[in-house]
């Protein structure tokens, strides 16, 4: 429901009058909406609490939250099944009188409100229902990524003294088992019904005096036990979500209702999202960018259609479901992009013609009147794409990393759709800045969101500084309503993190560009120097090479005694295979061409000359690798839940192969100038 027409997208950010200061840009803000930052999208919402309270007031008979569900007897999953937002209402209401019944009558531990509830789950509606009744009852949400490791689960349950925790029944078990080293821990609530376990699992629970309940009984127990609501402040603590930290612990990132709202009241200024879009939930609830569409969605009145739990049959969800808009990541739209190219316009005969024929038209229209759709391509072909979303989606939007320019104009066209890219981390409530609505520009983030501004602060030991040409560079900062109120129990760690002025820092290195657009380049604490004293900025590089839609994954190495880099390459099978044998003429499995090693050097050379055309350095090339046929996985510990790299865990994850992979380099290298 974007405000932002006639907005000048040559002019989208001003410089505050006198804020520049050495080693610093100016402050940087939205130009639409200049003298002051947003901090609510209406006069009525200062809370979580406020914002549902608001959206039922309005579509109180609209759908709300839907859920297939799955037939036993056929082994299939039916049609959307929704509730209204005056059913989620009640639903939620139950729920939250049952959790503070039990926790007064079996937890008692002394407190009223402000005690924290964990949440081990998938995407499901009654995620979004513990979450709603946290914030109607003043109870703080911790979700639990589904994903983490048995020690990242037992970390956080003991750091944030969860005694109440909410679970699918298929982790039940795996938390009993963690029981003897989580103590504190005194009800666990099913959000399956346990059906023939239920007798089971109480049994083992009780040895460890810990209480079961499933979803429905807590319910139940708010029906008989009814509490009126206890509507938190804006300062109290919504939510803590912990981010799955590169190196250490996970952090627990304190946001307060007050920060949730900044970011709905910036998201209602930039959205294309409008009452009646249907929204396909599958973004995990366990990170704030899932949380934030649906907040943002449930406000908007925009129907959240639930994922089966399977991302292998999300295809089918969404044919059934027939989303208009569909926020990810670029892990998955590289993934899309790269198995429609396979079948389209990187194929051979009269499809890779006509499907290179019609995104080439499209693209050059585009770029002549700014529209996505053709009145013949359209019909007689690209509509497919679209129906394989559902044939109703209109918006793409993207965040969590960097998406390359390609991908971006492909699936723009392909999909007939307009596209924004935002920028943010789970520090700044998931966005400080975002694409504007209808700008067409891929390869920036947009400006500072409307609750937020920036700064740009040198960082000499990289060479980024605020006076470079042609465009200031260096450490991006920002400060507003959006950012967290700390780390839960670090008050040193908050400290670094946030300045004493209030500002934010990153670690993301970026510049502003001509029109004032955000771009980010690079990355301030994952640097390293090579023995010839060159810097190197391995995500950077990454994400250079992983424009080659041959690979899934990638990690980069530097040996601080070596003057080159090699890397770990996890190949996309659905392209990689194809490729390969067309390389040696025949037809072989998967696992037979990554011990190839002409497929291997092949490889390594399709990948160099990604890195070429995209600008790296000699010295950021890899010069060699190791073709990895297991996906990097969070199960692993070499990358977190949300797929970042664990460059410590990963180092020593893959030491035997990367002393490997530079013996027989310096090996090779030496027979060769033995020869010259």
């Amino acid at each position: 429901m974007s405000t932002t027409t006639n907005f000048d997208f040559n002019k989208q950010t001003v410089i505050v009058s006198g804020s520049k200061r050495p080693g610093q840009t100016g402050i940087y803000r939205n130009s639409f909406m200049p003298d002051n930052l947003v901090v609510k999208p209406c006069p009525e919402v200062s809370t979580v609490f406020d914002s549902f309270q608001y959206a039922v007031s309005r579509y109180a008979k609209k759908p709300c939250l839907g859920y297939r569900p799955f037939d036993k007897k056929t082994g299939k999953y039916g049609d959307y099944v929704w509730e209204t937002y005056e059913k989620v209402l009640e639903r939620f209401t139950n729920f939250g009188s049952g959790l503070v019944h039990i926790n007064d009558t079996i937890v008692k531990n002394g407190k009223k409100d402000r005690y924290m509830v964990g949440v081990w789950s998938i995407n499901k509606p009654e995620f979004q229902l513990i979450i709603q009744a946290n914030a109607a009852y003043n109870l703080i949400t911790v979700p639990l990524y589904d994903t983490l490791g048995h020690d990242a689960i037992e970390y956080c349950t003991n750091h944030a003294e969860l005694q109440i925790v909410c679970m699918t029944a298929n982790h039940i078990t795996s938390m009993l088992k963690l029981a003897p080293k989580i103590p504190q821990l005194k009800v666990i609530i099913s959000i399956d019904p346990l059906e023939d376990l239920t007798e089971y699992v109480k049994k083992w629970a009780s040895e460890y005096n810990i209480k079961i309940y499933e979803f429905s009984e807590v319910e139940n127990l708010g029906k008989e036990n009814p509490r009126k609501y206890n509507p938190p402040t804006p300062s109290d603590l919504f939510v803590i979500p912990y981010t799955s930290g590169t190196t250490g612990d996970p952090k627990g990132v304190m946001v307060s209702h007050e920060n949730m709202v900044a970011v709905l009241a910036s998201y209602f200024v930039v959205t294309q999202s409008k009452p009646g879009d249907v929204i396909i939930s599958y973004l995990p609830l366990a990170h704030v960018f899932g949380i934030n569409v649906e907040i943002c969605s449930i406000f908007l009145g925009c129907p959240i259609g639930y994922y089966r739990g399977d991302i292998f049959g999300i295809f089918d969800d969404m044919k059934v479901l027939k989303p208009t808009a569909f926020p990810s990541v670029p892990r998955v739209f590289n993934r899309v992009a790269a198995m429609l190219k396979g079948h389209t316009v990187e194929s051979t005969g009269i499809i890779g013609v006509l499907s290179r024929k019609a995104i080439k038209d499209k693209t050059e229209n585009f770029e002549k009147t700014g529209s996505v759709t053709h009145p013949i391509w359209d019909r007689i072909l690209l509509n497919k794409f679209r129906d394989s979303f559902g044939g109703r989606v209109k918006y793409f939007s993207t965040g969590g990393a960097p998406l390359a320019k390609d991908v971006m104009d492909f699936l723009r066209i392909a999909f007939s759709v307009s596209f924004q890219e935002g920028y943010g981390q789970t520090e700044n409530t998931g966005l400080g800045c975002t694409t504007m609505v209808g700008d067409a520009q891929p390869s920036h983030v947009g400006p500072p969101v409307c609750s937020s501004e920036l700064k740009l602060v040198d960082v000499p030991e990289m060479g980024y500084t605020s006076e470079d040409k042609p465009f200031p560079r260096g450490e991006i900062c920002v400060r507003g309503k959006g950012v967290m109120v700390g780390y839960f129990k670090d008050e040193k760690k908050t400290k670094e993190t946030i300045d004493k002025e209030g500002w934010l820092h990153s670690g993301d290195i970026g510049y502003i560009d001509a029109r004032g657009c955000v771009v980010v380049i690079d990355r301030k604490v994952s640097i390293f120097k090579l023995s010839q004293g060159e810097f190197i900025a391995p995500e950077k590089i990454e994400q250079v090479y992983l424009r080659n839609l041959l690979l899934a994954q990638l990690f980069v190495y530097g040996d601080p005694l070596k003057s080159y880099l090699v890397g770990i390459a996890v190949p996309n099978p659905e392209l990689f295979v194809p490729w390969a044998n067309e390389l040696l003429g025949g037809t072989y499995e998967f696992e037979e061409h990554v011990k190839n090693k002409k497929v291997c050097d092949a490889l390594l050379n399709n990948m160099n000359q990604v890195g070429i055309k995209y600008g790296l350095n000699g010295f950021e090339r890899i010069k060699a690798i190791y073709v990895e046929p297991k996906a990097f996985t969070p199960e692993d510990g070499i990358i977190t839940a949300t797929f970042k790299t664990k460059r410590p865990a990963m180092t020593k994850f893959y030491r035997k192969i990367i002393d490997q992979l530079y013996a027989d380099f310096d090996k090779s290298s030496q027979t060769v100038r033995a020869k010259l």
